[in-house]
Order: C-alpha cells, then sequence, then structure tokens
C-alpha cells in the first residue's frame, strides 16, 4: 500500500531508532530485523503509523502513549527511542511478532498485531533499499575479538560487619577509633570487575562512545545487571563490581535533577543530599562525597530502564526536563 511522507518519517524514524539501539546492545542483523517489524506492525496497529494527538482516554502519537504517564507522547524521537528500551528489557526476541509486540505494548488486542506482520516486513525492505541497504544492519568490528572478564568483588558485607563491631561498644567513639575505622572501611572497598580485549594483529581498536553537548555533565553509570556501565565520556563492557543498584555521578546542577527522574521512574533515591545522609563507606573521592553522586535502588525492571536512560544521555545528550 502506498504511505504518505509523514507516515515514511514515522517508519525512518523506527529504523534509526532500532539501528541505534543495536548498535548500543549488540543485537544480530536478525534481531535488528525482527525489532523494526515488531515496532512496525504496533505502529500499524496502534495508529496507521501517524502521529495522532487523539485516542482512547489520554492516548496519543505513533504508539497510543498515555499522556498522563508520559509528557511527549508525540514527540516521535523520543516515543521511539523509549519502544526499544521496553523492547531491549522486556521482549523475548526468539518469540513470534504478536508475542514481542505485546510485551512491550500490553494492548488489550495483543493478536491484532499478527495481520500487519506482511506488511511490515515489506516496509522495512523498500526502506532498507532506500536506504542504501543500511537499514536495520549494526556495524560489526571487523574480525574476531577475544575478551576476558574478571568479575568484581562487592564488600558492603563486610564494610557493614565491621561498622558493627566498630559502634557496639558503649559510649561515643574516640577520634583514633573514628580514624581506624575509616581506615578499615578504606580497606573493605568494593573491587571493580576488569575487562580485558584482544584484538588481531593489524586491527584497530574501536572509537570510544564520546559524550555529545551536556550530556558530558555525566560522569558515571553503574549498574552491573546492565552488563555495561559509563564512565568519564566511555561505554564499556561488563559490569564493574559490587553495583547491583544504580550509581550515578554528574555535575551538581545535573545530578539533582537526575534524581528526580529517578523519582519518577519509582526508584529510591540514596546517598545524596536532601534525599539521603551520605554515610563515610564510600571510597576516598568518591563524588557521594561532594554531593554530585546518588544510588538508586527499586524495581529491577526500571532500574535498568533508568540506567540505559542516564548513560543515553551521557552519550548523546542531557536528559529532558
Amino acid at each position: 500500500m502506498p504511505y504518505t511522507p509523514k507516515q515514511k518519517r514515522i517508519a525512518r524514524a523506527i529504523v534509526a531508532g532500532a539501528r541505534a539501539q543495536a548498535r548500543e546492545s549488540g543485537w544480530t542483523k536478525r534481531e535488528t530485523r525482527m525489532a523494526i517489524n515488531t515496532a512496525l506492525a504496533v505502529g500499524l496497529q496502534e495508529s496507521g503509523l501517524r502521529n495522532l494527538g487523539y485516542g482512547d482516554r489520554d492516548s496519543q502519537g505513533w504508539r497510543q502513549e498515555r499522556a498522563s504517564i508520559y509528557s511527549d507522547p508525540r514527540n516521535v524521537k523520543a516515543s521511539v527511542r523509549r519502544f526499544f528500551d521496553e523492547y531491549e528489557a522486556d521482549a523475548d526476541k526468539d518469540a513470534r511478532l504478536t508475542v514481542r509486540a505485546q510485551q512491550v505494548q500490553q494492548s488489550g488486542f495483543p493478536d491484532a498485531y499478527q495481520q500487519w506482520r506482511g506488511q511490515a516486513d515489506d516496509l522495512r525492505k523498500e526502506l532498507t533499499r532506500a536506504l542504501g541497504g543500511k537499514g536495520g544492519t549494526p556495524p560489526r568490528p571487523d574480525g574476531p575479538t577475544q575478551t576476558t572478564r574478571t568479575p568484581g568483588v562487592d564488600n558492603s558485607p563486610l564494610r557493614a560487619q565491621i561498622r558493627r563491631t566498630a559502634l557496639a561498644g558503649r559510649g561515643l567513639p574516640s577520634l583514633d577509633q573514628l580514624i581506624q575505622l575509616k581506615a578499615q572501611l578504606d580497606e573493605a572497598r568494593d573491587i571493580p570487575g576488569q575487562r580485558t580485549t584482544t584484538r588481531p594483529p593489524g586491527q584497530p581498536p574501536r572509537k570510544p562512545n564520546r559524550p555529545r553537548g551536556k550530556g558530558g555533565e555525566i560522569l558515571e553509570v553503574f549498574h552491573d545487571p546492565l552488563g555495561r556501565y559509563f564512565d568519564e565520556g566511555q561505554t564499556v563492557q561488563g559490569a564493574i563490581g559490587g553495583h547491583q543498584h544504580v550509581h550515578v555521578a554528574a555535575s551538581q546542577k545535573r545530578i539533582q535533577r537526575l534524581a528526580k527522574l529517578a523519582q519518577r521512574y519509582g526508584l529510591t533515591v540514596r546517598e545524596l543530599e536532601p534525599y539521603d545522609t551520605v554515610d563515610p563507606v564510600h571510597t576516598p573521592g568518591s563524588f557521594h562525597y561532594s554531593d554530585r553522586a546518588f544510588d538508586a535502588s527499586g524495581d529491577p525492571k526500571q532500574e535498568r530502564r533508568f540506567a540505559r536512560r542516564v548513560i543515553r544521555a551521557g552519550q548523546r545528550h542531557p536528559v529532558r526536563r
């Protein structure tokens, strides 16, 4: 069927969003094709690939997001980014299209997506040809590489035991005792994980992801279950160790906005004033001591979504207010 220029713009935004997520998450070509087809089928079913300003109750946009939940459901780029965020977190990439679409969209009519399977695939192929064969194909490193990962060590239980032992006596501890306690806590700090990559001779190293614009204000994002972390402008595969929660460090101005964003994800903000008292358990020079870091915890799914969003902000642009 023929598509209007506006419909094709939304479809191209979906392809671009899938390719960006594929590069970030390491999807194969097959997984990327399936993700694009899923999003196109959702768009065809929910809105006919139109950026609607109306829908059921307060639903709007190409995928009919609730305006009472999202501040920008008609921002196509932001909405596409959220879709693939949720797809990466929730979808079974080996399931059939209707299952994948329903896992992301949570529609009242889960079987309706099946009717768009062929049309979505034809549209993806059309866009791929128009883009010179680039649609949905993430770049892959040239040649094989070998990666060795050494897991980190979470010493938080040991630090808790040290604090309990030090405070078990009666009365206030002396200055010498406090100095000794700090030295013991420093020795019991977390050991970060290590990742070593060996490349074939003659293969240049991959360029690290660089922050753009104000996104450079985001300094650290650590969340071990995510399988990657953000540190000083670079995204590194692997886990840093000792961070089942989400640790975020940024400039003093931005850290407060990120803390409010974490709360909107339903997470509890700790180790940052005025949300929580900063305990003297962090490594020397930690951003926590200069009001530039916090730890967020709660629903594991929301932790992953929040961590991915802040990493993207560090790579590309500042988080929207």
